[in-house]
């Protein structure tokens, strides 16, 4: 009794400091958040680091990941760092844990970006490999993510009019998620109206209108009416099924900020790449 009760005391500062090294983590990890939003793009990656040294110390795969994922994000964004990107995100993918498919969607969007279709469509069938024959007959976060995702497949496959078609699929079923997935009230749902579920889906809406030369697609007069309603809405995106660190979408997120400047009259837009450097 006496011999558990003193092994007991011994393990637990061990437990403490696990504890208070993942709070730390934590800390870093939105501070990296913080910092490469406001374009400090070297504090953002100093603090990504610092919350992916603390992960591997804890051994906290959730952390790990996100830090990379961060850090990929910075790299891509401000420095135009693609090798390292794509070798972060690839381990932020080994890193995540079951069903968080956060890296995994990141990686699939820069390959899709960089033309590796192929590549993309595997690991889109790779991560909903569970979810096959079920979308879109489920009202789910995660129907959303691989409709969003296989529009992005289509879209670089310059597949404008498929890749819009899925977006509504998409916005359909956010809309469903956002009113207790009342068929009838979604459908009701004007395209303007944002919500934490439809946000990204209606920012890839507006930027696929604003951008394709595609007919049918192409549209600046919707595509601005609706980029106009994600600026200004007030609630915060969903972030999908890992909460604890939930998609940074860097590139996206400034690209909203930068059209936020623009309605105020003003000018903030996002910087080019100022050269590639190690993590």
């Amino acid at each position: 009794m006496r011999r558990a009760l003193i092994t007991g005391l011994l393990l637990i500062p061990g437990v403490l400091f696990a504890q208070s090294e993942t709070e730390r983590g934590e800390i870093a990890w939105k501070a990296g958040m913080t910092f490469a939003l406001q374009g400090s793009a070297d504090s953002a990656l100093a603090s990504f680091n610092r919350a992916r040294a603390i992960a591997e110390s804890v051994r906290d795969t959730s952390l790990l990941s996100a830090a990379l994922r961060g850090a990929a994000e910075v790299q891509s964004v401000y420095f135009g760092c693609n090798d390292s990107s794509f070798a972060l995100l690839r381990r932020a993918q080994e890193s995540s844990i079951a069903g968080d498919r956060a890296a995994g969607l990141v990686l699939l969007r820069r390959l899709a970006g960089a033309g590796r279709l192929e590549e993309a469509r595997a690991l889109h069938a790779s991560l909903f490999a569970d979810l096959q024959g079920e979308v879109p007959r489920t009202i789910t976060r995660e129907s959303v993510s691989y409709l969003t995702a296989q529009a992005a497949i289509q879209r670089a496959a310059k597949q404008h009019s498929a890749a819009l078609a899925t977006l509504r699929r998409a916005r359909a079923i956010a809309d469903r998620l956002a009113n207790g997935d009342v068929a009838d009230s979604a459908a009701r749902v004007p395209l303007t109206d944002i919500n934490s579920q439809n946000y990204w889906v209606t920012f890839e809406m507006a930027d696929l209108m604003l951008t394709s030369t595609t007919r049918g697609v192409a549209s600046k007069t919707e595509g601005k009416a609706l980029m106009d309603a994600v600026a200004t809405a007030t609630d915060e995106p969903e972030e999908g099924n890992e909460r604890r660190f939930g998609a940074f979408r860097l590139a996206d997120r400034l690209a909203v900020n930068a059209w936020r400047c623009t309605l105020r009259g003003e000018t903030c837009p996002v910087p080019p790449p100022r050269g590639c450097r190690t993590s």
